[in-house]
């Protein structure tokens, strides 16, 4: 108990410092060479230290600036894909339109699409309506190939190693293997992925949107030409199909695939089918 009382309280402590501060009189300098002599350290080794902790911290600064930009640059990739049997309506941020057939997938960077130009992945087939913007070209890339326009409607598809391009308004210009050809209202074109050439077609199909209108319309048309765009239209494979001469002038308007086939059937005494 004698102990406790000797020994100083905090208000002591405190009335002694106050009694003995003065400003200034601390210094850091003279304490630090007191410091380093007693433990045999030279002035240029502090140097070193300082230089060294500076030089950290302006790492971790620069490497901090750097990640930052590297992952400002990272693609943000959005995509939309469609099974076998389904169609999408896609909108851009530029209000231009995709409308995305069965078994068929789009992709763009959302952070650099509208910067510098508009850029579109495409596998499969999809028409395009797209929103003029003279500064920003618009194109879509596919395996092979690159169509670029300023503002138009028209399809890509690519489908067993070739890729199709059909254009409805406006002007396109086709890029494949080294080779470029401008597209008009009506023209189509072919790119044969093993051949590397760009064939015009003679004319355009009546029914190159019928995939996505259900709209077919033949009027004194080949069977050949019948079995394609049926197959385009439904996504199948036709079946028990033979040339015979015959010519089919008929307009189908949202019929299931199976109408359609047992009306031509009846009317060309045919035995087709599909898969």
């Amino acid at each position: 108990m004698e102990r406790d009382k000797q020994q100083p309280t905090l208000d002591d402590r405190i009335r002694f410092v106050a009694r003995h501060y003065r400003e200034g009189r601390f210094d850091e300098e003279a304490a630090w060479r007191r410091f380093a002599s007693s433990h045999g350290i030279r002035r240029a080794n502090r140097f070193v230290w300082r230089w060294a902790s500076a030089a950290a911290v302006a790492l971790l600064f620069v490497c901090s600036i750097y990640y930052i930009m590297y992952r400002e640059r990272q693609p943000e990739w959005i995509v939309v894909a469609t099974d076998a049997r389904g169609m999408k309506e896609v909108y851009l941020p530029d209000s231009s339109c995709i409308s995305l057939a069965a078994a068929s997938e789009v992709r763009y960077d959302r952070k650099a699409f509208g910067v510098e130009r508009r850029d579109i992945r495409l596998r499969g087939k999809a028409f395009f309506r797209v929103k003029h913007e003279e500064a920003l070209p618009f194109s879509v890339r596919t395996e092979a190939t690159e169509v670029t326009v300023l503002g138009t409607t028209f399809q890509v598809a690519e489908r067993r190693g070739q890729t199709s391009v059909d254009v409805l308004t406006g002007r396109v210009r086709l890029e494949a293997a080294g080779e470029k050809v401008v597209l008009t209202e009506g023209m189509s074109a072919t790119y044969e992925h093993g051949r590397r050439r760009i064939e015009l077609a003679q004319r355009q199909s009546a029914n190159v949107l019928s995939w996505e209108t259900k709209v077919l319309r033949f009027e004194n048309t080949p069977l050949a030409e019948v079995v394609h765009d049926l197959e385009e239209c439904y996504g199948i494979h036709i079946l028990n199909y033979k040339e015979t001469g015959q010519k089919l002038t008929a307009t189908f308007r949202e019929l299931p695939v199976e109408d359609v086939l047992q009306i031509i059937n009846e009317t060309l005494n045919t035995e087709w089918s599909y898969e």
